[in-house]
């Protein structure tokens, strides 16, 4: 988590970390990747989406087993701005989803993991 939590910036970057939008692995499937791409490309053209099992939530309720994390790599920085500002607090499928910028380095590091 400690790389997660150290990707996490206040400053604008090509790259944003969405959390909260599915509630556990058994929610995974096969079109989520799909459906948060074409999601994101309502703020410009979308790079690459990642999904990433991150550590175990401590969110009360939280579901155990990994946390579902969701990075999207847009192609330039105002896309990425428009995702934050339209999509952090927002609720989605009665979730409340958070969505904040991450750093492109420590994006590309956890690809490689």
């Amino acid at each position: 988590s400690n790389a997660i939590t150290a990707g996490l910036t206040p400053y604008p970057s090509r790259c944003i970390l969405l959390r909260n939008l599915v509630g556990s692995a058994a929610e995974v499937d096969d079109n989520l990747g799909s459906e948060v791409q074409e999601e994101c490309a309502k703020f410009g053209r979308v790079e690459h989406v990642l999904i990433y099992d991150g550590p175990p939530s401590t969110a009360p309720g939280a579901a155990p087993g990994p946390e579902i994390l969701l990075f999207v790599l847009f192609t330039v920085a105002e896309s990425a701005v428009r995702a934050v500002q339209r999509m952090h607090n927002r609720f989605f499928a009665k979730r409340r989803i958070s969505c904040n910028f991450f750093d492109e380095g420590m994006f590309r590091r956890l690809m490689e993991s």
